[in-house]
C-alpha cells in the first residue's frame, strides 16, 4: 500500500470516509450519464470503479467503527483507573 497508512483516530477515518463516500455519488451519477448516453462501455468501466470505491467506503466504515469502539473502551478505562 505505498507506505502510507490510515489515520490512528476515529475523526480522520470519517473524514477520509466523507471524501469516498463523495466520490462513490458522483460516480453514480456518472454510471446513469454514461448509460443515459448510450455508451454501454463507459457505462461499464464507471459501474465497476463505482463497485470499487463502494467496497473501499464499506471498508473504511468497518475500520472506523473499530477505531471508535477501541477509542470508547480506552477512555472508558482511564475514566475507571483514575477513579
Amino acid at each position: 500500500m505505498n507506505g502510507k497508512k490510515l489515520p490512528d483516530n476515529s475523526r480522520g477515518l470519517q473524514n477520509i470516509q466523507h471524501i469516498v463516500g463523495g466520490t462513490y455519488n458522483i460516480l453514480l451519477v456518472l454510471v446513469g450519464v454514461s448509460f443515459g448516453k448510450n455508451d454501454t462501455s463507459l457505462g461499464i468501466v464507471m459501474a465497476v470503479l463505482t463497485f470499487i470505491v463502494a467496497r473501499l467506503s464499506s471498508e473504511i466504515s468497518f475500520q472506523t467503527s473499530i477505531k471508535v469502539v477501541r477509542e470508547y473502551s480506552n477512555s472508558k478505562e482511564t475514566l475507571a483507573n483514575s477513579g
